[in-house]
């Protein structure tokens, strides 16, 4: 995308600033400080993204007239829009239509606000911060720089790998890897399981106490269950005693009130009082409004309306309205006389002033059209302009006179201009890249020269040459395969018979733990144990039987032996199952122990079959110059060797495509020479090395372009000096023309001039002064006869008000039985009469039909009130009757039996409901409360707390004993401890083998990926990073030659590599060095940018300031090289910077905008602000070229010190 044109129409300081951008090559717009160049360069946003909510840039124009303009191309065309600050429409195309986004997201290409801001918008704060941001290889570049070091993927599998390695172990104690953890759990479960072990004797003592100690709580809970529901039975009755007391007085004092009288019936009841309070109701209504009625009728009789009075009152009203307005119009009568009389004598003198014979009658001779007079007054603007015009354009045709003079001398005095052909041909014969590629072939000849040391040093071949690596003797892949795979499958036996050993030995261990218990626990006796007892009594009974020795003792043995063996045997019928268990357990601990020593055996095979592998290995690699690789190492080994042949080969191709760029080098060297003409040895440049080569050839291609540069700048200013020459031979010719055609304008202009004189009837030969003079004396007549004849209308219009008024005012009065006065004054003070009369009069007729229809009102509430009463009183005497009373007082009486009846019933409700029977008659609770007395209540209830509360303490005391008899039976209950202990030694041990084997696993895979890791690191280089190096190697003039990444550094980090210093950070830089830095890595990414076609313009501002003048240059001949690809605007207030790019960029390719001073508006006294100065710069540009601002003819200048702003001749030199 490029912006043709860019229009700064209200913006920042600008006002309808256009800069025209359109022509390819660099443009640099230079302009002093606070000539708005940040301004300009953030516009480039605000244009493209929105301009921003809290803006700053409305210190001229008010936010809601900022605009901007452009014309954009890109791939799918042009467009051309407006950006303004409106919400509704931000977007407009020129004629002000609504435009949407989409074709300028188009344009943009996906780049984001922050990329542009970031990226193509910079300056030389936000470069230098971008540049640190990309050498520490963060963003883009940084992801580029990473895998180009070790692979992008590679380096996240790594981290993945160390981080997994990290979960599972750590050198260090820790809780947190999970090996180290189950080594914890496997350690305390193999101390908890060898200290669970108990004696029988004392497990009975603690089960016997635990069951004494359970039985004692449940006899205290039991008596504590009773007591409790003794004293629940004994509250409840305490608590629903006085209410059983309250209820008994209650139905006693309702059969006292039946007794006394019969009761009335609920409805009588209830209808009674309503029905006397709207009886008492009504007799009061009734009294109160007959004496309203009574008032009413009185203030009628008193009140006297006048008829005639009140059919006028409107009449009198208008008069009385009227009345002051009359009295004004008669005042202004004869004054409205005396000004029209006035008026016609000033106007009458004014028209004999213009026109002597004239009379203010004549109308046609004072009264001028407006469109006359405008006329009059564009004639005189006319001649005014006119005559300026004729006069700047006599004094500008003798100043063009002079100049095409001097132009015409100045084009003599030129030399004549050399042939440049030759050089131009030798200079376009050398390739543009030739250089770069020198170097770049050199570059990679030593980097797989490196490539091959490294690799001949990793793989530990110190005594084999370089050029042998082609032929590298190793075994092939399929051997190697071949053998890793009975390797594997051999590790895979001995994994195998190694838990089959160590699940045997467990197995074993638990029969011998399960014998060892089951000794410890009175172990049965065996069947050895039982034949050696029996043996003992057969040879005592034996001896008894023959006699030999037939004493007292030997009988006892006899007994003894004998009882022993009937023990032995009853004890084994008893413990048969003990018997049968112990047995088993030995068979099973002696087939453990052969299965042990046939599973060593194996073992001692697998260790022959290994050292028989081991022998194979030694084979295999016979033929290797290196020492034996170790078989983990192997692969990587063959994969190194393979990668050596291939770098050698690689270097060979690379000193082939050396030696040919370095021979055309020279050959190029030569040439130069030859038509340079230079004095040394052409055949001297065969020998020259890389180095001489390289620094050779750029020198006498900078002598060859300063030649060339020489030569064009004659030509260039020959050519402008002959386009001077013609330019002002065209404006000389352009000023005549316009000269001719003011004087044309002024003949025209006369004879217009007499034709309007005519037309009004003035003298011909009056000037436009004294003719405008005229006109408006004329219309001062007018203006003054048509105020007299206003005055004489409104006079006989007052007339006529004050005699209708008088008129009005005598039928009035007499109708209403009044004397008119002769007297004007009197008659007004009758109208005041009038009116109070006639407003007392309505007052009264108005309060007597309010009276009347008072007294209609109250005579109908008269008549309803007497009715209710009359219902009323019927109603109370059928109520009487139907409660079959014999009076009204019986009624009252009986209807308040029934309400104290009702209420004692009510409150008897209340009572029982509180009272809680829980399953018992409420009549029997009614007599065994008559019969309970309240002390002696209270104090069986005060014992049975008391015994409770024993009760509770000794429970709660017995509870805390069994609790701690329990817990000592469970801590010396070993048996499910040990049995959890070693459940959780084999849990934790499967888990160890497992995590185990992985953990040795991921760090095989660690040290195999790191080391592709390197490999791939030496084998692979960013192009972004390449490219970065030779942009760089040009901006420092070669005095780097590359770029590079630091090894030793964890992450992607940038160094510049110099042929004397050797690798430098950046830090160890200079300032305009690092800048220099910053600038290439920037630019190297915006080619990437340019690859996924989004090219954006490149637009910067004073990153120039740290840079020497020959390292300026180099700069702006690289980013007019970019130029192609990208929109490149360059913005600085320095202005030898603007002749070092026309000195570095050929002619055509740079284009110089000047940016005039801006001054900040000024509060003026009158309170109105200045509008803002824009001050045009101190020098002129014309054609890219400096230009002297008086009479615009080119100006030398040698690039030092201030620049010249006027040539020799204006400057009197």
């Amino acid at each position: 995308m490029r912006i043709d044109r860019l229009d700064l129409a209200a913006f920042g300081p600008f006002t309808d600033r256009t800069l025209d951008l359109s022509a390819p090559g660099v443009h640099v717009i230079c302009g002093p400080n606070e000539a708005g160049k940040s301004t300009a360069l953030r516009a480039l946003d605000q244009l493209l993204y929105g301009i921003d909510m809290q803006t700053p840039y409305d210190f001229v124009h008010p936010k809601s007239e900022l605009r901007l303009g452009a014309l954009i191309r890109y791939g799918g065309g042009t467009l051309e829009l407006v950006r303004t600050k409106s919400r509704k429409s931000p977007l407009q195309s020129p004629d002000g239509f609504p435009l949407t986004g989409e074709r300028l997201a188009s344009a943009l290409a996906g780049v984001d606000r922050g990329t542009f801001t970031t990226v193509f918008a910079l300056n030389s704060h936000e470069l230098r911060e971008g540049g640190r941001a990309l050498v520490q290889g963060k963003g883009d570049f940084g992801q580029a720089l990473a895998a180009s070091r070790s692979g992008l993927r590679l380096t996240r599998a790594l981290q993945e790998i160390n981080a997994r390695i990290g979960d599972l172990y750590k050198e260090r104690r820790a809780s947190k890897p999970r090996i180290n953890h189950q080594l914890s759990v496997l350690k305390n479960a193999r101390d908890r399981r060898n200290s669970a072990l108990v004696r029988p004797e004392a497990y009975r003592d603690l089960e016997m106490k635990v069951e004494a100690a359970q039985r004692r709580f449940d006899e205290l809970s039991g008596e504590l269950m009773e007591l409790r529901s003794a004293q629940s039975r004994l509250a409840r009755l305490d608590q629903a005693l006085p209410a059983l007391l309250r209820r008994r007085q209650l139905l006693d004092e309702m059969e006292a009130v039946c007794a006394e009288g019969a009761l009335a019936p609920a409805e009588a009841a209830d209808r009674l009082p309503a029905l006397l309070h709207e009886l008492d109701e009504a007799r009061t209504r009734s009294a109160a409004r007959e004496e309203d009625l009574r008032h009413v009728r009185e203030t009628l009789a008193e009140i006297v309306v006048d008829d005639d009075l009140l059919a006028h009152a409107d009449t009198i009203d208008g008069l009385f309205k009227d009345r002051n307005a009359v009295r004004d119009a008669a005042q202004l009568l004869s004054r409205h006389l005396e000004e029209a009389a006035r008026l016609r004598d000033e106007a009458e003198k004014l028209l004999q002033y213009v026109h002597p014979d004239a009379a203010l009658s004549e109308t046609s001779r004072y009264r001028v059209s407006k469109s006359v007079r405008g006329t009059a007054e564009d004639l005189r603007e006319q001649r005014i302009r006119i005559d300026s015009s004729l006069s700047q354009s006599r004094g500008a045709l003798a100043v063009r006179r002079r100049k095409l003079e001097g132009a015409e001398k100045k084009l003599a005095a030129f030399p004549p201009v050399e042939d440049i052909g030759p050089l131009r041909a030798a200079l376009d014969a050398v390739p543009k890249d030739l250089l770069n590629g020198l170097s770049a072939a050199d570059e990679d000849r030593m980097r797989h020269r490196r490539r091959a040391e490294q690799m001949l040093h990793r793989l530990r071949l110190r005594d084999v040459r370089m050029e042998d690596g082609a032929s590298l003797a190793t075994p092939s892949r399929s051997q190697l395969d071949a053998h890793m795979e009975m390797r594997n499958e051999l590790k895979r036996e001995r994994r195998e018979l190694t838990k089959r050993i160590k699940k045997c030995g467990q197995q074993l261990e638990e029969k011998r733990l399960e014998l060892d218990s089951l000794l410890r626990n009175d172990p049965p006796p065996t069947e050895e144990e039982l034949a050696s007892a029996r043996s003992e009594r057969d040879e005592l009974w034996r001896r008894l039987r023959e006699g030999r020795e037939a004493d007292a003792r030997l009988a006892e043995e006899f007994e003894i032996a004998v009882n022993r063996a009937d023990q032995f045997a009853d004890q084994m019928r008893r413990d048969a199952q003990k018997a049968n268990v112990r047995l088993q357990l030995e068979l099973d601990i002696a087939k453990g122990e052969q299965e042990l020593v046939r599973l060593a055996g194996d073992q001692v095979d697998l260790r022959g079959q290994e050292h028989e592998l081991d022998s194979e290995w030694g084979c295999l690699w016979q033929e290797f110059p290196g020492p034996l690789p170790k078989p983990d190492g192997a692969a990587a080994v063959l994969e190194e060797a393979g990668k050596l042949r291939e770098t050698v080969d690689d270097l060979c191709d690379a000193d082939t495509r050396h030696a040919a760029l370095h021979a055309q080098v020279v050959q190029h060297i030569t040439r130069l020479r030859e038509v340079l003409r230079d004095p040394e040895d052409v055949d001297a440049t065969a020998g020259l090395g890389v180095d001489s080569v390289l620094a050779s050839l750029p020198n006498l291609l900078e002598i060859v372009e300063q030649r060339l540069r020489a030569q064009q700048k004659v030509l260039g200013d020959r050519a402008a000096q002959e386009e001077r020459v013609a330019l002002e031979r065209a404006e000389l010719d352009e000023t005549s023309e316009r000269v001719a055609e003011h004087e044309h304008e002024l003949t025209e202009w006369e004879a217009d001039w007499e034709r309007l004189l005519a037309q009004i009837g003035l003298p011909t030969e009056q000037d436009t002064d004294a003719a405008l003079a005229a006109l408006e004396s004329l219309r001062e007549v007018s203006d003054k006869a048509d105020q007299a004849a206003k005055s004489e209308g409104e006079s006989s219009r007052a007339a006529e008000k004050v005699n209708r008024f008088h008129a009005l005012l005598q039928t009035t009065a007499a109708a209403c039985g009044y004397s008119v006065p002769e007297e004007e004054t009197e008659r007004y003070l009758l109208t005041d009469t009038l009116q109070a009369s006639a407003r007392k009069n309505l007052a009264m007729a108005d309060k007597r039909a309010s009276l009347l229809a008072d007294q209609e009102r109250l005579d109908k509430e008269v008549d309803r009130c007497r009715s209710s009463a009359q219902g009323a009183e019927a109603e109370l005497g059928a109520l009487v009757s139907t409660a079959g009373m014999e009076s009204f007082e019986d009624l009252e009486a009986a209807v308040g039996r029934r309400g104290r009846h009702d209420g004692l019933a009510h409150t008897l409700s209340g009572v029982t409901d509180t009272i809680v029977t829980t399953g018992e008659d409420l009549d029997e609770l009614m007599e065994k409360a008559q019969r309970t007395d309240l002390d002696e209540l209270a104090a069986q209830l005060g014992r049975v707390r008391d015994s409770i509360d024993q009760r509770d303490r000794e429970r709660d005391e017995q509870s805390r004993l069994l609790g701690l008899t329990k817990a000592d039976l469970q801590r010396i209950d070993g048996s499910a401890l040990a049995a959890q202990a070693a459940e959780e030694m084999e849990n934790a041990i499967a888990i160890l083998v497992e995590e185990t084997e992985e953990y040795l696993r991921l760090e095989i895979a660690r040290a195999i990926l790191f080391r592709q890791i390197e490999d791939y690191r030496e084998s692979q280089q960013s192009p972004v990073l390449i490219r970065a190096g030779a942009l760089f190697q040009k901006l420092t003039l070669g005095r780097f030659s590359d770029l590079g990444l630091d090894d030793e550094s964890p992450s992607p980090v940038v160094l510049a590599l110099s042929p004397e210093r050797g690798p430098l950070r950046v830090d160890e830089l200079s300032e305009a060095t690092a800048d220099q830095l910053y600038l290439a890595l920037r630019l190297a990414t915006l080619e990437g940018y340019a690859e996924e076609g989004r090219t954006l313009p490149f637009a910067v501002d004073d990153i120039f300031m740290t840079f020497d003048d020959q390292r300026a240059r180099a700069a702006l001949s690289v980013l007019d090289e970019m130029a192609d690809q990208f929109q490149v605007i360059v913005f600085t207030h320095h202005e030898h910077l603007t002749d070092l790019a026309l000195r570095a960029i050929p002619r055509g390719r740079v284009h110089i905008h000047s940016l005039p001073e801006f001054v900040p508006v000024r509060p003026a006294r009158n309170g109105k602000p200045h509008k803002p100065v824009e001050r045009e710069p101190s020098h002129r540009l014309i054609n890219g070229e400096r230009a002297c601002r008086t009479c615009g003819a080119p100006v030398a200048y040698s690039g030092r010190g201030r620049p010249p702003v006027q040539c020799r001749t204006c400057a009197g030199q």
